[in-house]
């Protein structure tokens, strides 16, 4: 069993050694403004949820999770544009179709 965990301790230790120093700065931005971005969407202040998404998916256009935040800050804040963040986020596989379509967007019908 040791040995197990050694090896698999050297392994992680070799990964680790190839990922930037760059790379990790970038990624822990990323958590960050999602995570904050949460945190505001769980408080109420939509616009300011939708300022730390706006960060997040600059750094990561791939963040479907942002997207999919980004979307019901803007429906719960009257905003239009939340049904294309929330298809987005089902495109990059964060959300599923009926997600989407419990809140009134229609992603059958664009394709």
């Amino acid at each position: 069993m040791q040995k197990l965990i050694l090896i698999t301790g050297i392994a992680l230790f070799t990964f680790i050694g190839k990922i930037s120093a760059q790379d990790v700065a970038l990624a822990v931005k990323k958590d960050i403004h999602t995570d904050d971005g949460i945190e505001f969407y769980n408080i109420h202040k939509y616009k300011e949820a939708i300022g730390e998404f706006n960060k997040a998916i600059k750094d990561n256009p791939k963040d479907g999770k942002a997207y999919y935040y980004r979307g019901m800050a803007k429906m719960h804040d009257g905003q239009n544009g939340f049904c294309k963040d929330l298809e987005e986020s089902l495109k990059l596989g964060y959300s599923t179709s009926a997600d989407i379509y419990y809140y009134g967007c229609d992603t059958h019908s664009k394709k």
